[in-house]
């Protein structure tokens, strides 16, 4: 079972302490619209990173990665005008943070001996 539908699956339970009830719709071109655009997002995304990740060292790929919540809620804002929560704009400030000290830090020498005699 994958790590993203146990997640789903944690988070059932918790769909039902919202404030407004979910709302789901049955029509059929909802859910042809959903599926599409989920296949082409995500087809494209992959191809876009699986044809440059080879000009990126993985290390550096993977820290970058962390970026996606971030950029996410950017878009958010930009695109649908979501405000942005005081929780959200924290972890944002450790997203970016944590992304940049590992990007710019400092490499210290490892191994070094020093010989006593």
């Amino acid at each position: 079972m994958g790590k993203q539908f146990r997640i789903f699956i944690v988070s059932i339970p918790f769909a039902f302490t919202l404030d407004h009830p979910i709302r789901v719709s049955f029509e059929f071109p909802d859910w042809a619209f959903l599926a599409g655009t989920a296949i082409v997002v995500h087809g494209m995304a992959t191809l876009i990173w699986n044809t440059n990740i080879r000009y990126v060292d993985a290390s550096k790929a993977s820290i970058l990665s962390n970026l996606e919540p971030f950029v996410a809620m950017v878009m958010g804002l930009i695109l649908l005008s979501k405000s942005i929560t005081g929780s959200e704009l924290i972890g944002s400030l450790f997203i970016v943070g944590g992304v940049l000290l590992s990007t710019y830090q400092r490499k210290s020498p490892h191994n070094r001996t020093v010989s006593s005699k």
